[in-house]
């Protein structure tokens, strides 16, 4: 049985089936693919023939991450297998990242989900590093250091990640003029947001809310 926040890995050639139990009102997101290429050699859960049960704890990233190949896999846009397959790497990335932190010692752990807990409540507000050093108690550089050893980003970069995660939202389940999710989100220059916008989903919000309607 798969719950919110996790990720089941069905190795190829395995036959399969699925229902929803009792009926609630969920969401599941399926990806099919053919792993081949020397830049994954090095993911060991790929060559192992048996099932992968994970839980996450970004679950706005993944979320992200499977909302831009799913705007990038329609239509015929220029590139679009090369980005498609760029996302993808990078999603199985994180999914061997998240495996190998198993090992990593509690109190690295704990030092970094105190700050992700901390982010994730405020996210929308504008958010200091030192204040992130003071909340565990380590220098600005151990805290920056520490948190992109766990999460593959530096806190700042996740801040964004988050905001933008939300904007995706936003823009597809609301009417909300892009100025204004922009505010809502902490940004006060509706350029500066669609400027960063563009840089995690690779198009501009008026794009992103354009094509994902169709």
């Amino acid at each position: 049985m798969i719950g919110q926040g996790e990720i089941l890995f069905i190795p190829e050639q395995t036959k399969r089936s699925a229902y929803n139990l009792n009926h609630e009102p969920h969401q599941k997101i399926t990806i099919l693919f053919h792993a081949v290429g020397q830049c994954l050699e090095d993911i060991s859960f790929l060559r192992q023939e048996r099932f992968l049960h994970l839980t996450v704890r970004d679950v706005r990233f993944f979320r992200q991450r499977f909302e831009s190949l799913y705007y990038e896999s329609n239509g015929e846009k220029s590139y679009k297998h090369t980005i498609c397959n760029g996302i993808l790497i990078e999603i199985i990335g994180v999914i061997a990242r998240e495996l190998s932190l198993m090992t990593l010692s509690p109190m690295k752990l704990k030092y970094a989900q105190d700050i992700q807990t901390y982010i994730m409540k405020n996210y929308r507000e504008p958010i200091n590093i030192r204040t992130l050093a003071k909340l565990i108690n380590k220098s600005i550089n151990y805290t920056i250091s520490i948190f992109k050893e766990i999460y593959g980003v530096t806190p700042i970069q996740y801040v964004h990640q988050l905001r933008i995660a939300e904007a995706s939202y936003l823009l597809l389940h609301t009417d909300m003029a892009i100025i204004n999710i922009s505010e809502f989100l902490g940004y006060y220059d509706s350029a500066y947001f669609s400027k960063t916008f563009k840089k995690i989903m690779d198009c501009t919000p008026k794009q992103y809310r354009i094509t994902m309607n169709l």
